[in-house]
């Protein structure tokens, strides 16, 4: 099983892409030619969990629950990724943070730069870190701050408990919006978008389809304003 064996990191690049899909599963999961089905029958037949052609099959279920162990078990093998690059920041809570125009970024992915680079876009953003260097606002650029007292520095001591807890904790969960954002950021995105709006008018919840030339976040607001209607 996939499960008993290291998990590559294209392996999970592509379990993750899926992944981003789960909340709009019951657009897709009976659509067996579209692009978001395709996507995740092809990682499926990798993990050894195939998805039936079969209408409201709960292989589609069964699917996300596996890709999300895989997810936890990738987690597992690399604790110490972030001591092994020295990076200064790290995220809370094990988290994701979504901004519109940068891939989604974890602790898996985060480096100085990419932190320094969310921080010159908002200077808010050190409220998702719970490890950042005290010059940061220097390294952005920004005014530094005089510490108004003297900050002892303390070595800390990370258990193997504290680290399996750590990695097993679900990253933040996205809002609709960033999630459709996320996707349509990707190569191709655009058209699993587009195949969104048109499952959305086939099903009688939209009255027509956006105009073809719709960008990104036109074909999202469009996604948001019918999907619940």
């Amino acid at each position: 099983m996939i499960l008993q064996k290291e998990i590559s990191e294209g392996l999970i690049k592509e379990v993750n892409e899926v992944l981003k899909l789960e909340n709009s599963r019951n657009t897709w999961k009976n659509k067996f030619e579209s692009p978001e089905f395709k996507r995740a029958a092809g990682i499926g037949e990798k993990v050894g969990s195939p998805l039936n052609r079969s209408i409201n099959c709960g292989c589609i279920d069964d699917l996300f629950v596996v890709l999300k162990l895989i997810n936890r078990k990738y987690k597992s093998q690399k604790p110490n990724t972030m001591e092994k690059r020295n990076c200064k920041f790290r995220i809370k809570n094990d988290g994701m943070i979504q901004v519109h125009g940068i891939e989604p970024i974890t602790n898996d992915n985060l480096t100085d730069g990419k932190a320094v680079e969310l921080l010159q876009r908002n200077e808010k953003h050190i409220s998702n870190f719970d490890i950042y260097p005290d010059n940061w606002k220097e390294l952005i650029g920004g005014e530094v701050e005089k510490p108004k007292k003297a900050v002892k520095t303390e070595k800390v001591v990370v258990t193997e408990e504290e680290i399996y807890e750590v990695v097993t904790e679900e990253p933040t969960e996205l809002t609709r919006e960033q999630e459709l954002l996320a996707v349509g950021a990707e190569e191709g995105g655009k058209d699993v978008l587009k195949q969104l709006c048109a499952s959305l008018v086939e099903a009688d919840k939209a009255p027509k389809k956006p105009h073809h030339n719709a960008g990104i976040e036109k074909l999202v607001e469009f996604i948001l304003k019918y999907e619940n209607a």
